[in-house]
């Protein structure tokens, strides 16, 4: 789905604008792909983003890590500093890289590098 960035993707709970990296090779996308999304380009925001639900949460120091439940999917966030967030809270969320992969779903190759912003 062609959009203000340079594809859209979306899933039954996720909408995402794409935006190839500098310097990465565009190329056409297989029907199926999968996001990777390291855990700390996620980051847990006031307002803006989408919206999510805590479904667990696990302070350890220096560090929270925060598993997030959108629609039927779990993301992993990392959060610095040690934060508790209480299980089914709702939260805001935002992408901060442009280092983010796409995965052949069939092959499990990379794809595409990028920017993935959400677009509820």
């Amino acid at each position: 789905e062609e959009g203000r960035a340079d594809i859209m993707l979306r899933n039954s709970s996720m909408r995402f604008a794409f935006r190839w990296k500098e310097g990465e090779t565009k190329c056409s996308l297989p029907p199926k792909v999968v996001a990777g999304i390291r855990p700390e380009f996620i980051r847990i925001v006031e307002s803006g983003g989408m919206k999510a639900e805590v479904y667990s949460c696990f302070p350890s120091g220096m560090e929270t890590m925060v598993i997030l439940s959108v629609g039927r999917y779990r993301l992993s966030c990392v959060v610095f500093g040690n934060r508790s967030f209480p299980v089914g809270q709702e939260v805001r969320i935002e992408i901060m890289s442009d280092s983010c992969a796409l995965f052949d779903g069939a092959t499990q190759e990379r794809v595409a590098m990028g920017a993935l912003e959400i677009a509820e």
